[in-house]
C-alpha cells in the first residue's frame, strides 16, 4: 500500500480493482459453486493420498526406463506392489 504525506500526517492511497469476467469464466465460477464439484473435489483427494504415496515411497518421481512402454510397464509394477501391501495389511487386520 502506498501513502501519501499531507502535513505531516500519513494518509494511505485507496487503490480500486475492476475485473471483468467472460462468460466461460462466469460458468466456470458457477461450477465450483455446485455440488457436482465438491463430490469430485472429495473423491480427489482421496486418490491423492495415494498419488503421493507412489511418488514418495516408490520413486515414481522419475521413469527409470525409457519410452512410453517403459513408462507403463514401472507404473503396473509399482501400483501392483502398492496393492499386494494393502491387500496384506488389510488380511493381517481382519485375521486379528
Amino acid at each position: 500500500m502506498s501513502f501519501i504525506e499531507k502535513d505531516a500526517i500519513t494518509i494511505p492511497k485507496k487503490t480500486y480493482s475492476i475485473s471483468i469476467k467472460s462468460e466461460e469464466h462466469s460458468q466456470q465460477m458457477a461450477y465450483l459453486e455446485s455440488d457436482e464439484y465438491l463430490q469430485r473435489k472429495g473423491i480427489r483427494s482421496h486418490i491423492e493420498h495415494k498419488n503421493a504415496e507412489l511418488k514418495n515411497a516408490h520413486r515414481m518421481t522419475r521413469a527409470k526406463y525409457r519410452g512410453q512402454f517403459g513408462m507403463r510397464i514401472q507404473a503396473f509394477l509399482t501400483a501392483f506392489a502398492v496393492n499386494i501391501k494393502r491387500m496384506v495389511k488389510l488380511h493381517k487386520a481382519l485375521s486379528q
